[in-house]
């Protein structure tokens, strides 16, 4: 059995990807979370090879596709549950209609659950709306300004999470051995609020991974000029960031002429040494206009590629 050495960042996202709070509580009328009963304990004696060996197979560019590959990678490692299907397409006729993400055995309990999992990373923005799953007041969007919160939500629970009652999905599932199924939330990631905090959601859980959002022309007066940053690839945006395998640190002026000129949101973190001040932030760093978008309507329909999430 490999040992589980704090250099894999895999080890770590898989930590963060089960035991990390969700960004969701849901309201009463929702499915609930998908919450496994387990302690950080039980990750000492994964096979670190084999994980790693796992997230090489399923490499891919997003974010959401590899998170879907850890918690494949855990349920085929926890004797509590059997993964049955993963991004399981339902179709009716000649068009797809929706995706199981997972269908998970619970032996202990007796469940077979439907899981709809997505990370997310949304920055809050003053908008006053009508839209539904918003307080009329703000919106939460995408870094790339090509999904929303309020969607992504929407969609959930209008269509994935009642996809097992479609006469179609039922008659996939018997192929399976599945009878009923108990769908489930599995979401988590973080909100980054503006310099004057925005009001979250009323189901977004109290406890959610948060941080901030700043065009880049405000990073010398927003960001603390004692403090190294770190600028993080996508794929390290997950687990919290590792000093000993992090990107060369910059400083608040250096990191100001390196993003100088940046079209996209890039995530920045900043961290203190161990002790009393130590902390850890982070930041979306925003080019000057972004999001530049109408936003009476913007990105009114959702997108259908659902394993991209």
């Amino acid at each position: 059995m490999a040992s589980t050495t704090a250099d894999s960042a895999a080890l770590r996202d898989l930590i963060w990807a089960v035991c990390s709070p969700s960004l969701l509580s849901p309201l009463p009328d929702w499915p609930g979370n998908f919450t496994p009963d387990i302690t950080p304990a039980w990750f000492f004696d994964i096979d670190t090879e084999a994980l790693e060996r796992h997230v090489k197979q399923n490499e891919t560019r997003f974010l959401g596709s590899y998170f879907e590959a850890l918690w494949a990678f855990f349920f085929a490692q926890h004797p509590r549950y059997e993964l049955i299907a993963r991004n399981l397409q339902i179709r009716d006729e000649h068009r797809t209609i929706g995706e199981f993400d997972f269908i998970v055995s619970d032996r202990e309990r007796g469940q077979i659950l439907q899981l709809e999992l997505a990370v997310k990373f949304y920055l809050g923005v003053p908008a006053i709306n009508t839209l539904d799953y918003t307080d009329g007041r703000n919106l939460w969007i995408g870094p790339q300004a090509r999904d929303r919160l309020d969607i992504k939500i929407k969609r959930a629970l209008e269509h994935q999470l009642r996809l097992h009652q479609r006469p179609v999905a039922k008659e996939a599932l018997r192929a399976l051995g599945v009878d009923e199924v108990e769908p489930r939330l599995l979401f988590k990631g973080y909100l980054f609020h503006p310099k004057e905090p925005v009001p979250v959601p009323d189901y977004v859980a109290a406890d959610h991974g948060h941080g901030d959002w700043l065009h880049v022309d405000d990073i010398e007066e927003r960001l603390d000029h004692a403090l190294p940053c770190i600028p993080l690839p996508k794929q390290r945006w997950l687990a919290p960031a590792c000093g000993d395998s992090s990107p060369e640190p910059l400083s608040v002026r250096e990191l100001a002429q390196q993003l100088g000129s940046i079209e996209r949101p890039a995530m920045v973190v900043q961290w203190g040494e161990p002790g009393e001040s130590y902390r850890i932030r982070r930041y979306f760093i925003t080019p000057a206009g972004w999001p530049g978008l109408s936003l009476e309507d913007p990105l009114s329909e959702p997108r259908t590629r659902t394993s991209a999430k």
